[in-house]
């Protein structure tokens, strides 16, 4: 069942064909078409290949140890209702083993398409054409943009996956195992009457295509609720951290330093009576660093207010 980890929330924005690329190869190549196609093939070889016998067996230790404390079918009625739980499970266990590879590229995704978009303007310029230096400009800007934006942790990452399945196995048990192959065998009929019409009788006729159409039915329909539960959550309940931001980072350090310099260099230190001919003046806190002098001053209590 696919996931994409990316966490985006700006696919409108603008982006280099380097990103284009990567975002094509991984998230719609690896994420979606290789896992997709791999977990319909194996859902399919366990229920109607040579794996059926460990279907069977799912069958007979699912029927009583899940599907009777959670539906209240006994005996063979519940073995009968695991049918679709283990097709969805197995396509969800071959999403989790492609989300590991996936999410270890996409930490790496700027470096990666920074070296991917400066060898796409090297055979750009091998072929004679001239990069503006506003276009270069404009690459630099969205390549820094990239490796600045928020990046999800491996944990917040897991805790998403987990809250979109909670809505598959929902929607999955609140179907109910009869209405999925039901809605399973609508569509594969559908489908294969379209062919039938299309001139293509055998495949319209074929067994074998009936069995992966349905499938293809889980897969999809299960893994745009997956999707969808992940967007929610990766986007509102737990959205990545951002990055602090390096140039403000480096902003307060050189005020700081400033103020530093002002505080320890003679010629510069003022003397009480300058200011305070009384030399009895209140100290206020004046700069940055004072400020931040004043707050470790001030009392725990007060202090806890903003933690």
């Amino acid at each position: 069942m696919s996931m994409t980890p990316t966490t985006d929330k700006e696919s409108n924005a603008p982006k280099l064909e380097a990103q284009k690329k990567f975002d094509q190869w991984v998230y719609g190549g690896i994420s979606y078409f290789a896992q997709a196609a791999t977990g319909i093939v194996l859902a399919r070889w366990i229920r109607n290949g040579s794996g059926k016998k460990y279907f069977d067996a799912m069958s007979q230790w699912m029927g009583p140890r899940v599907i009777t404390p959670l539906t209240g079918k006994l005996g063979e009625e519940a073995v009968k209702a695991a049918d679709s739980p283990i097709v969805v499970s197995t396509m969800i266990m071959c999403g989790n083993a492609f989300l590991i590879p996936v999410k270890m590229i996409e930490n790496h995704k700027p470096a990666i398409v920074r070296k991917w978009q400066y060898a796409i303007n090297a055979k750009r310029e091998k072929k004679g054409e001239i990069i503006s230096e506003a276009e270069r400009n404009e690459q630099e800007m969205l390549l820094d943009k990239l490796e600045k934006k928020p990046n999800q942790s491996w944990i917040s990452l897991g805790i998403a996956r987990a809250a979109s399945l909670v809505g598959v196995y929902a929607v999955l048990f609140g179907i109910g195992n009869k209405n999925n192959i039901a809605a399973e065998k609508f569509f594969a009929d559908g489908v294969q009457h379209g062919m039938k019409n299309a001139g293509l009788k055998q495949m319209g006729e074929s067994e074998t295509t009936q069995s992966y159409l349905r499938m293809i039915f889980n897969d999809g329909f299960y893994s745009a609720i997956s999707a969808g539960g992940l967007y929610v959550w990766s986007h509102f309940v737990m959205p990545p951290k951002k990055k602090p931001s390096g140039e403000a980072l480096l902003d307060v350090g050189e005020e700081l330093a400033e103020e530093i310099t002002d505080i320890t260099t003679p010629a510069t230190r003022k003397k009480p009576e300058q200011d305070c001919p009384t030399g009895r003046c209140p100290k206020e806190p004046t700069s940055r660093l004072a400020a931040l002098k004043s707050l470790s001053t001030q009392p725990e209590q007060e202090a806890s207010v903003n933690v």
